[in-house]
C-alpha cells in the first residue's frame, strides 16, 4: 500500500520520454491512492510554492510500451481531486504497439476515479494515443468514475489501431462500470475543438468494438454511451457491432441514449452501432442527431441495432417531452 499525497503517481512531463520493451507497472494484493491522476503526460508543467516556481519547458512528452502499462490483480487504484486515472495533457503521446491491453484488472481489482478514466485535452497542440491492443481488459473488476469514462477532447486524437477487429477497446468480463454526475457522465466523449486556429476538430478511430460487456458485467451510465460534438470525427473500421452486451445490463439514467451526435459530428461504422442479448435501458432512446450530424452505417445490409432476447426499456422518457427510438 502506498501514497502520493501531492502529485500524480507517475508523472511524466516536459521532454521526458520513456521506451518500454515489456510492461511498465504491475500491481498486486493492495492499494495505492494518488491526490490527482494516477499516470499522468503532461507539458508545461509547474510545481512549488511561489516565489519558489518551477515551470517546465513544454517540450513534448511521450510514451512508448510494447506491454501493459498498468496492470493491478486484487488491488484497489483510487485518485482525488477531481483527477483522471489516465491524464494525457497538451503536447504529449502515447503509443503501443502490442496486443496487451493498456490497463490490465484481474481478481478484485478496483478503480476508483476521482474524474475520468481517461482524458485527452488541451488547446495547442492536443495529444495523441495510439494503441495496438486494447485500452481496458478487466475480469472480476469495478471501475467507478465521477464524470465521464472516456474524454478525447480539444483536437486530442484517439486511435485503436488492433489488427484483431473483434477484440474491444474496452473488454468488461463479469465486472462493472458505473459513471457519476459530474462532467459528462457518458461512457465516450468525443468533442470540442484545439489546435493553434481553434478549428482542429476530435477524433477517435477503432479498428475493434468500442464496447464488450459479456459474462453478468453492468454498465450504469449517467448520460449517453457515445457523445460526438463540435464536429468530431468517430470511425469503427469492425463489422462487429461497435457496442455489445452479451448477458450482461446496460443502464443509462434519464435522458440517457445509445448515441448522441451534435454540432456537425459525423460518425461512420462498418458494422452495427449496438448488438444486445440481454438488458438494455436506454430511456432516451437509440440516437439523437441533429445539427449537421451524421451516423452512417456503410453496408447497406447491415441494421444499425440488433436485439436478440432479453429485456429492454427504449425511449421511455416522457418530460420534458416524449422520447423517440430514432430523433433526426
Amino acid at each position: 500500500t502506498f501514497t502520493s499525497t501531492d502529485g500524480s503517481m507517475f508523472s511524466i512531463a516536459d521532454g521526458a520520454t520513456i521506451n518500454a520493451a515489456g510492461d511498465f507497472a504491475i500491481f498486486g494484493t493492495g492499494s495505492a491512492t494518488s491526490a490527482f491522476s494516477f499516470f499522468s503526460l503532461d507539458t508545461n508543467t509547474s510545481f512549488g510554492v511561489a516565489p519558489n516556481v518551477t515551470v517546465g519547458s513544454g517540450a513534448p512528452a511521450s510514451v512508448s510500451i510494447n506491454g501493459t502499462l498498468i496492470g493491478g490483480t486484487n488491488f484497489t487504484f483510487t485518485t482525488q481531486n477531481n483527477s483522471p486515472f489516465l491524464r494525457l495533457h497538451g503536447n504529449v503521446s502515447l503509443n503501443q504497439t502490442g496486443a496487451s491491453a493498456l490497463v490490465s484488472l484481474t481478481g478484485t481489482s478496483t478503480i476508483n476515479a476521482a474524474g475520468s478514466f481517461l482524458s485527452m485535452f488541451a488547446s495547442s497542440p492536443a495529444p495523441s494515443m495510439t494503441l495496438g491492443g486494447s485500452l481496458l481488459s478487466a475480469t472480476g473488476a469495478t471501475i467507478t468514475t465521477t464524470g465521464t469514462a472516456l474524454g478525447v477532447f480539444n483536437g486530442s486524437a484517439l486511435a485503436y489501431n488492433t489488427a484483431d477487429q473483434t477484440k474491444p477497446f474496452v473488454k468488461l468480463d463479469a465486472s462493472s462500470l458505473t459513471t457519476g454526475t459530474g462532467f459528462g457522465g457518458d461512457f465516450l466523449n468525443v468533442s470540442g475543438f484545439g489546435g493553434a486556429a481553434g478549428t482542429t476538430v476530435s477524433t477517435a478511430t477503432f479498428n475493434g468494438p468500442l464496447l464488450l460487456a459479456t459474462n453478468g458485467s453492468s454498465v450504469s451510465l449517467q448520460r449517453d454511451v457515445i457523445i460526438g460534438s463540435s464536429g468530431a470525427t468517430i470511425i469503427g473500421n469492425t463489422t462487429d457491432p461497435f457496442v455489445q452486451v452479451n448477458g450482461s445490463t446496460l443502464t443509462l439514467a434519464a435522458g440517457g441514449e445509445v448515441a448522441g451526435l451534435f454540432n456537425g459530428t459525423d460518425m461512420t461504422l462498418n458494422g452495427p452501432l449496438l448488438s444486445v442479448a440481454s438488458t438494455l435501458v436506454a430511456p432516451g432512446g437509440i440516437a439523437d442527431i441533429s445539427n449537421g450530424s451524421r451516423l452512417l452505417v456503410v453496408s447497406d445490409t447491415t441494421p444499425v441495432v440488433v436485439i436478440t432476447g432479453g429485456s429492454h426499456t427504449i425511449a421511455s422518457d416522457t418530460a420534458p417531452f416524449p422520447a423517440a427510438m430514432f430523433n433526426l
